[in-house]
């Protein structure tokens, strides 16, 4: 019985054992297959042609650096990638060269690759060197504009490569343009103040498209302070602007705009008529401006919607004379015209038939709300006669003159050979009244006089 306890005893701690050997196993097995391990920088880098490693202004290599996650393998102790998961390589734009722009592939571990390719697992170390070579860089061109600045005229733009003198690209844009009253001081990269001056001879190192702005600095004796700035109805129908008048280089506040268009609403200022018609508004009304050379503006108009305007109707003679549009609430230039009506003078619109309302002038701004009626205001007119002054048998002058108001007689001096002009008569023969230049007179009615003489 105890040899069979023992027995029993014995194999239990076998298996015992056992189990506990094998589930070591298993964690071993587990644990080593994907136990988290080191990452692999990938650097990217450019070769030159005598094997050498590009580097930048301050000396350092240029390199883009790429982290990659890599898991040990517990048999070899080698980190290395996981042979299912490959590395997809850097965008050509990830290494930044200044200036240049890169066009090739990518070189690593023995292989090619194009920018952005998946390399497949196996990648060892610590670091790995991607390479690109200095040939597949191409130098940029980028293009300069040129602003005058108050100057004129505005040169072509010119195109400069990364690296090379700016040479002609400045030359060619200095020697034409000019500014009254100053002197050219050089393209600089900012318009006013700071900034740098660009020289034919200095190295382009600029990185993108780029402007740069005349400097002036006035001429002895020959300073120029003031500009005007000029405006321009563009289709208006009514109101008038004078040029403003401005200090150079101080800011200003346009002058309320004074237009009308029938049937539109003022949105703004455009610096062209071009723009203008697209409807493109540079200039609030009032706007703060600043400049140093003359300034023209063209208003810009959007069509009114009809729940916009109003109509002023024109009656004259019992009868509609006319009509005119206004925009509702905005003052705009009354523009009726002038009627007729026989044996009357007119003399302005009224908001009642009988004159008896509110006066309204022609050429006078006024702001309609509503939909109005004006009425024509009519005086009875002075009748006119024509005064004929008959010399020698022919006419010598003539004279208009209201009827009941005292004429001054301005007929002039007739000559007659062998005679002296002595008056005028309203006889032929002499022997009616006598009316002399230079006096005034109630002519009633008369209408030819004729000239009187003494023999010398």
């Amino acid at each position: 019985m105890k040899k069979a306890i023992i027995t029993l005893m014995c194999a239990l701690a076998v298996i015992y054992i056992t189990i506990a050997i094998l589930m070591l196993d298993f964690g071993r097995i587990g644990s080593n297959a994907s136990s988290a391990g080191d990452n692999i920088i990938l650097q990217y880098k450019i070769v030159d042609g005598c094997g050498e490693f590009v580097t930048n202004a301050a000396g350092a290599q240029i390199m883009h650096t790429q982290r990659v996650k890599l898991y040990k393998n517990d048999e070899t102790g080698i980190p290395e990638t996981r042979s299912s998961k490959k590395v997809t390589l850097a965008r050509a734009n990830a290494v930044v060269y200044p200036g240049h722009s890169f066009r090739g592939n990518w070189f690593i571990n023995g292989g090619e690759f194009k920018p952005g390719d998946r390399v497949p697992a196996g990648l060892t170390g610590n670091t790995q060197d991607v390479l690109s070579y200095l040939s597949d860089w191409a130098v940029n061109t980028y293009k300069i504009s040129f602003h005058p600045n108050g100057g004129s005229p505005t040169p072509s733009s010119q195109w400069v490569r990364f690296g090379e003198e700016y040479g002609d690209a400045i030359t060619a844009s200095t020697g034409n343009v000019t500014r009254l009253g100053h002197n050219f001081a050089g393209w600089w990269t900012t318009r006013y103040s700071g900034g740098i001056e660009i020289l034919a001879n200095d190295i382009v190192a600029i990185t993108e498209n780029t402007t740069l702005y005349a400097r002036w600095t006035p001429m002895s004796g020959g300073t120029v302070t003031k500009y005007s700035i000029n405006f321009h109805g563009n289709g208006h129908t009514g109101g008038t602007m004078a040029s403003q008048s401005a200090n150079v280089n101080t800011p200003i506040t346009l002058n309320a705009n004074a237009f009308v268009r029938t049937s539109h609403t003022f949105r703004g200022w455009a610096t062209s008529a071009g723009r203008a018609a697209s409807g493109i508004v540079d200039y609030a009304d009032k706007a703060t401006i600043t400049g140093c050379t003359p300034i023209n503006l063209w208003a810009v108009w959007q069509v009114q919607t009809q729940s916009q305007q109003v109509t002023v109707t024109f009656t004259a003679s019992g009868a509609t004379h006319g009509t005119q549009t206004f925009t509702k609430g905005a003052s705009q230039i009354l523009s009726g015209g002038i009627p007729y009506r026989s044996g009357y003078t007119f003399l302005c619109w009224n908001s009642n038939s009988g004159g008896t309302g509110t006066d309204y002038h022609n050429g006078s701004s006024y702001t309609f709300n509503a939909n109005t009626q004006l009425w024509a205001v009519w005086t009875k007119a002075t009748p006119q006669h024509t005064l004929t002054f008959i010399a020698n048998s022919v006419q010598f002058n003539s004279q208009v003159y209201n009827e009941g108001v005292a004429v001054k007689l301005n007929a002039g001096i007739p000559q007659r050979a062998g005679y002296t002009f002595l008056c005028w008569n309203t006889n032929s023969s002499g022997t009616g009244c006598d009316y002399y230049n230079g006096s005034s007179y109630y002519m009633d009615g008369i209408t030819t006089l004729w000239a009187v003489w003494i023999r010398n």
